[in-house]
């Protein structure tokens, strides 16, 4: 019975989330960069809800699918660009891990440090250190991937993992949720 109420409760929530979506993409009132960067995160917040049951599982897959067919063929989404290569590679990666079934707890400083970093990037004055990263952003994904992995045990991992998230999402450009999946991979597929 627990689990009809479960199964209740992760329709909801991603009733409420794509209904959120919708309202970035489609009314004016949200900025466009605040539209991207919370699309971002409640694309994290999905994946982080659901369990990887086919059903679930095969949303995520489809609106990845779906997001990556607009943005390349039709008009894109109203906060992103033509062709956008970061938005494609999120998806796509987003789509393996559901494939896959990998813990989605392991992309969490993606889902939250990279669209956090920008958000307090805009807003703190700070130094441009590199590109356009300034030192208050390239912080916040240093703080929010220490944050945001708890089930790395070791506080000296967890340190140097928060530091070469921050640098590969400084450096990445385009490609920077890429090189921070490529990073989170590699350490949850060695431990």
């Amino acid at each position: 019975n627990t689990t009809h109420y479960r199964e209740r409760d992760e329709m909801v929530v991603i009733v409420l989330i794509v209904l959120l979506f919708l309202v970035c993409e489609y009314c004016d009132v949200v900025p466009v960069f605040y539209a991207r960067k919370l699309t971002h995160i409640l694309s994290g917040v999905i994946c982080l809800w659901i369990k990887h049951e086919p059903f679930l599982r095969g949303f995520v897959v489809l609106f990845a699918s779906a997001t990556i067919v607009k943005n390349w063929l039709f008009t894109p989404f109203r906060f992103a660009r033509r062709r956008d290569i970061g938005m494609s590679v999120f998806a796509v990666v987003v789509a393996v891990w559901a494939v896959f079934q990998l813990p989605y707890q392991w992309l969490k400083p993606v889902f939250f440090a990279d669209p956090l970093a920008a958000v307090v990037g805009n807003i703190v004055v700070s130094p441009v250190w590199v590109h356009n990263k300034t030192v208050a952003g390239s912080v916040t994904v240093a703080i929010i991937s220490y944050m945001s992995l708890p089930h790395v045990a070791s506080h000296v991992h967890r340190c140097i993992l928060a530091v070469v998230l921050s640098v590969c999402e400084a450096f990445g450009g385009a490609f920077d949720n890429f090189t921070m999946f490529a990073v989170l991979a590699a350490y949850h597929t060695v431990t």
